[in-house]
C-alpha cells in the first residue's frame, strides 16, 4: 500500500536547500511524481525519500538525512 495518494503534501530533504514541501501528482507503486506547489516542473522519486508532515516535525533542526539502504 502506498504511503501517499494523489493530492497529498509530502516533504523531501534537499542537500542544499533543506526541506522542500511537495505535492504528490501521480503514484505508481512506490514511485511518485511530485512537484513544488509554486513551480511548474515535476519530477519522480522513490517513496523512501518522502516524509509525512508527522515525520518531518520529528526531525531535529540540523539533522542530516541518511538513505535507508546505508544503515
Amino acid at each position: 500500500m502506498s504511503k501517499f495518494k494523489v493530492g497529498d503534501t509530502a516533504y523531501i530533504k534537499d542537500s542544499g536547500a533543506g526541506w522542500i514541501r511537495v505535492e504528490i501528482i501521480r503514484v505508481s507503486g512506490s514511485y511518485y511524481t511530485i512537484k513544488q506547489p509554486d513551480r511548474m516542473v515535476a519530477f519522480g522519486t522513490a517513496e523512501h525519500r518522502l516524509f509525512t508532515e508527522t515525520e518531518y516535525d520529528k526531525v531535529e533542526p540540523g539533522t542530516t538525512y541518511t538513505a535507508p539502504w546505508l544503515h
